[in-house]
């Protein structure tokens, strides 16, 4: 997430698709809704636009959204 953010400052297209390409794995498997769009659209950008800032800042909400309901279940089942 601080990756995201700080590529969404410092608005690098290049380094923000290099890091939705390591994310993406991971995302896609999760099954996270709407996060498959928008990895497809940061893909698909040759510039920083009005969608790619979209999408970055629906990315960041979903993953603060999820990121306590992760946690919880590291904790909760962590040790099995």
């Amino acid at each position: 997430m601080i990756d995201l953010e700080r590529q969404m400052n410092a608005r690098n297209l290049i380094e923000l698709q290099k890091i939705i390409h390591k994310l993406k794995p991971s995302v896609l498997s999760l099954e996270v809704k709407g996060a498959k769009e928008d990895l497809a659209s940061i893909d698909a950008a040759t510039s920083w636009n009005e969608q790619v800032q979209e999408s970055v800042e629906r990315l960041l909400h979903t993953f603060n959204t999820i990121k306590p309901l992760m946690q919880q279940d590291l904790e909760t089942y962590g040790d099995e």
